[in-house]
């Protein structure tokens, strides 16, 4: 019984992982949250002025689908190894 409830769950999952962060929703409390933590980490590295900065930055990459594409690479690479 459990191992059936965690399918159902991994395959949920997935597909709100996929469509939070292949572009296809543009609004989403996990959206924010995950970017303003990689605004943060941006900011701490030097690569933006600001967390704001960065927090933008993210978000357009994530509303662009660059996120699920870099996703899919790091996937493919690692079915590779």
């Amino acid at each position: 019984k459990i191992a059936s409830w965690i399918k159902i769950n991994l395959a949920e999952n997935a597909a709100q992982f996929k469509s939070l962060f292949s572009g296809k929703v543009q609004s989403h409390p996990i959206i924010d949250f995950v970017a303003l933590n990689a605004g943060a980490g941006l900011f701490c590295y030097g690569k933006v002025a600001t967390i704001e900065e960065g927090y933008h930055q993210a978000l357009t990459a994530i509303e662009l689908g660059k996120v699920w594409e870099k996703y899919e690479q790091y996937r493919d690479y690692s079915h590779q190894v």
